[in-house]
């Protein structure tokens, strides 16, 4: 919404309109050959190649060098400062070429000896009954988002029990101190997971555990 005061005599509203996707923004958004010729005879029909038509008896329709509808509307102050513009659309966004239910937006911009004053853009999504097709829309990404919450559990139940499988952790550390450490950690883990039971002693170089002992035979 363009909320604006004190605007100059001679300003104009310009509206265009572009899709939202880079691939497709410099294609014009003109009327689908379906209206158009629907159209023909009716008080759309002057302006063929207009999406949009203004309510506004001032308004001017027109199309730049690169084909592109656009609508010059006078600025005309109004009652308590508050401007209202209509428009009428004569295609669907689910209509064909160029439509094709792409993201459709409004660009509005106020101009003044060709400097901009100000510019708002809308999103527009055109269709026979606004009503239905936001449920229909509402609906489709409540499914969505239960899809993805499905899926999750089914991932969860098809994860495999593994508690009763052993896994060999194998780490190469520098230092008798560093691997000392880390085996004490690695057995206090397993020591809490399997009950209590006691850690293992610390391996060093080839595996085998390092110990003394001093034996004795009495005869």
């Amino acid at each position: 919404m363009l909320l604006l005061t004190d605007l100059p005599p001679d300003a104009v509203f310009h509206a265009t309109f572009a899709f939202e996707e880079a691939e497709h923004f410099l294609e014009p958004v003109v009327r689908c050959a379906n209206h158009r010729e629907q159209l023909a005879k009716s008080a759309f029909g002057r302006y063929e190649h207009h999406f949009a038509m203004s309510d506004n008896p001032a308004a001017n329709h027109l199309v730049d060098m690169k084909g592109r509808p656009f609508i010059m509307i006078p600025y005309s102050e109004k009652k308590h400062g508050i401007h209202t513009e209509s428009f009428q659309f004569t295609c669907y966004s689910s209509s064909c070429t160029p439509f094709k239910r792409k993201t459709l937006k409004m660009i509005i911009c106020i101009l003044n000896d060709g400097n901009i004053l100000a510019r708002d853009v809308l999103y527009l999504r055109v269709c026979a009954c606004p009503g239905r097709d936001r449920k229909s829309l509402l609906l489709k990404q409540e499914q969505g988002q239960d899809g993805q919450r499905r899926k999750r559990s089914h991932a969860e139940m098809e994860a495999p029990d593994d508690e009763d499988e052993v896994f060999q952790i194998k780490r190469t550390v520098r230092g008798y101190k560093n691997f000392v450490l880390v085996t004490k950690m690695i057995d206090t883990m397993e020591s809490l997971v399997n009950g209590g039971e006691r850690p293992t002693t610390p391996e060093k170089n080839d595996g085998s555990p390092q110990s003394h002992s001093d034996e004795s035979t009495h005869s």
